[in-house]
């Protein structure tokens, strides 16, 4: 978004690629306090709310359709959509990360619509017990935002040591609908009876069936490059080094996954292209 309306004010007529909703994995987020000009902070779907109003009143277009594949040829891309071919002498990637799945625990088709990687769609739920595993800001930042809605919350560590902010695990300690647990891991899951889920956890090396309703894995994310994994990588770079292609925001980041951050690589990514153009 931050990228489409830069290039807008320049002149250019962008067309912006989004297969679900404008905002990504910020609607996720229970509160944002480091994104300047909200002071207190401020909830991810709140924030989206403002960006999207800003984006929408420079009337760019949005196919709402998913990416399919990315060719590049006689100085070209072309991105095939679901419904359409576009081509331009230019492309910006900022396809995000997609998430990281267990180790060790087999998830049974049948318990699927019951495991989440991601809080959205769990917001509307109440008076549910859910069992988060993670040790990181997602995992506390979820464990939090679901504890509000009345829901009772278990975070699986598998290690001694969290790794989200302290604020954050200070937060979740302090709630007392939030349980934690370190040295623990879910071995089993499957369909349950008097609730969704029936799983096995081992707690310290004790062993114990537990019952609950959802289950949401947070043990982090990698970043999604299927759309340049095809291009070859001598030309790949070459694009990059002349700003034909850019990659911004959470596929390149790393650890650094913050929307004030994916927002400046856009900005910077069509300030980049206008430069090239002059």
């Amino acid at each position: 978004m931050a990228a489409a309306i830069q290039l807008k004010r320049y002149g250019f007529e962008p067309v912006l690629f989004e297969k679900n909703k404008l905002g990504g994995l910020l609607w996720n987020a229970n509160l944002v306090e480091n994104y300047p000009g909200f002071p207190g902070g401020i909830t991810g779907p709140e924030l989206c709310s403002f960006m999207i109003k800003q984006f929408e009143s420079f009337e760019i277009e949005v196919l709402n359709v998913e990416v399919k594949s990315v060719e590049y040829q006689d100085q070209v891309f072309s991105a095939q959509g679901s419904k359409s071919i576009i081509e331009s002498e230019f492309m910006i990637i900022a396809s995000g990360t997609v998430p990281k799945h267990p180790e060790g625990l087999e998830i049974p088709e049948s318990v699927s619509p019951s495991v989440f990687y991601e809080v959205i769609p769990l917001l509307k739920m109440k008076d549910k017990k859910i069992i988060i595993i993670g040790a990181g800001d997602a995992a506390f930042d979820y464990a939090l935002n679901l504890s509000s809605h009345s829901n009772s919350v278990t975070i699986l560590n598998r290690g001694k040591y969290y790794k989200c902010l302290p604020l954050l695990f200070d937060r979740a300690s302090n709630t007392e609908a939030i349980k934690y647990h370190t040295c623990s891991r879910l071995l089993s899951v499957e369909n349950g009876t008097g609730s969704n889920l029936t799983g096995i956890v081992e707690w310290s090396g004790v062993k114990e069936e537990i019952d609950f309703d959802y289950l949401l894995v947070a043990i982090g994310r990698e970043p999604n490059t299927k759309l340049i994994d095809r291009l070859e990588e001598k030309t790949r770079m070459s694009l990059i080094e002349n700003n034909q292609l850019q990659l911004i925001g959470d596929i390149k980041n790393g650890e650094f996954r913050q929307a004030s951050i994916a927002i400046s690589d856009g900005v910077m990514a069509a300030m980049k292209i206008w430069k090239s153009i002059q």
